[in-house]
């Protein structure tokens, strides 16, 4: 089958239905908090499956600031992933226009939208901004790093094979909204020479797309540090196999300890390939320096504790903001060093990236609140609505409007 947008007008059927079930006196001024001026903050995120058939979707968190809930705008479903990103973004684009423009008609007021950032994956905002992949010489959307390539080094005779792009400068200078428009550094676009239309949701494009902290300190730099504790072919890094088994009892043990606020519980080392981004978030603000200080050497600790300092500080909500330059040196100098104990290659896209999360920071508050952990539990619901039968999308379409529904009824009950 052809490639099919869908969704495009969920976001206008799911204030109508606000405003048909609404019960007594509640209605969405109450719902909106004082201090955001009546204005909707909303965020995107772009995700898809790996499967011969392709989901995107376009979702969007706290659509009423009352409580938190991801809304889905728009879904993408085709063999092979979208080809042309206007494509996929052009009708959420024009309605959002229309709405800024024209702010929303709601109980006799007008109230104004506006969108506030934008949290995806790298594959995914390549995609989004049409820009140079993140593996590329020009990848970081954030400066003007040019990569340096890095052969493979293997344990055998054939010490070379293969290799990557890594980004090891961190003084290069910093792109802004008007040098990206302009195409000031042309190797970071992509070749097509297509504009996105997403350059049309943003003031400040370079500013509204951050740098998501799950796929970029979890998922991203702090599971490929697990990894060559773990599993580091050469003995020089890895840990002892003693060690290994010791970690992995004392990280059970501490289950017992783990309070229901997080949501999952420590597992074995053996099972690293198969943790969560949660798990991995619990590991690295929470347990890491306890459970790894008497096991790793001093110097790959103490590197190690700069990253768990620089994070814990950008994730507190009430301070993030007065640390976030202390917390950007620690990063940058875990950045510099990394080289020295895990090698050249070690400095990919992520790790570059830590460098720029300061500044994501400072214009949208702290990690939690850009993190892409809600979109990606929402695209994991997404998935579970489907059944074995045909017309995926048209269930997922059904599946989402009965969600909103019970959704919203059951918070306005509460009330």
């Amino acid at each position: 089958p052809s490639p099919v947008l869908a969704c495009r007008y969920l976001f206008v059927r799911f204030l109508g239905f606000v405003q048909e079930k609404k019960t007594g006196d509640v209605s969405i001024y109450q719902i909106l908090p004082a201090t955001h001026k009546r204005m909707l903050l909303l965020k995107q995120s772009i995700a898809g499956n790996a499967n011969s058939f392709y989901f995107y979707s376009l979702e969007i968190f706290r659509l009423f600031l009352g409580f938190d809930f991801v809304f889905v705008a728009g879904i993408y479903h085709g063999r092979g992933k979208p080809k042309d990103v206007n494509q996929f973004l052009a009708p959420f684009r024009d309605e959002y226009i229309r709405l800024k423009i024209n702010g929303l008609n709601f109980d006799g007021k007008n109230i104004s939208v506006s969108i506030k950032g934008m949290s995806c994956d790298a594959p995914a905002t390549t995609f989004l901004m049409n820009i140079a992949s993140h593996n590329a010489y020009y990848g970081c959307r954030k400066c003007t790093s040019k990569g340096v390539w890095v052969a493979n080094i293997s344990t055998s005779l054939e010490t070379k094979r293969g290799g990557r792009v890594t980004h090891p400068d961190v003084n290069a200078s910093l792109r802004t909204d008007h040098s990206f428009r302009q195409r000031s550094q042309i190797q970071h676009h992509n070749k097509n020479g297509v504009r996105s239309v997403a350059e049309d949701l943003f003031e400040d494009i370079l500013k509204a797309v951050v740098i998501d902290p799950m796929h970029c300190v979890n998922i991203g730099v702090y599971k490929k540090m697990l990894g060559i504790w773990f599993n580091d072919p050469f003995d020089k890094i890895r840990l002892k196999k003693d060690d290994i088994l010791d970690i992995s009892v004392f990280r059970v043990g501490l289950s017992k300890f783990v309070t229901s606020d997080f949501a999952r519980k420590p597992r074995a080392v053996e099972d690293l390939p198969r943790w969560k981004a949660t798990e991995l978030k619990l590991d690295q603000n929470y347990l890491g320096p306890v459970v790894y200080k008497k096991y790793l050497s001093s110097t790959s600790y103490d590197h190690f504790m700069l990253l768990h300092v620089a994070i814990r500080l950008l994730t507190n909500r009430d301070s993030c903001r007065r640390d976030a330059n202390y917390a950007n040196d620690l990063l940058r100098l875990f950045v510099s060093n990394s080289a020295n104990i895990y090698g050249e290659k070690f400095i990919s896209h992520k790790v570059h990236s830590l460098i720029h999360l300061s500044q994501d920071v400072m214009i949208h508050g702290c990690l939690d609140d850009f993190a892409a952990f809600c979109f990606e539990n929402k695209l994991q619901t997404m998935k579970n609505m489907l059944n074995k039968s045909g017309r995926p999308l048209q269930q997922i379409v059904r599946r989402l409007d009965e969600e909103a529904r019970h959704t919203f009824m059951n918070q306005n009950s509460r009330r």
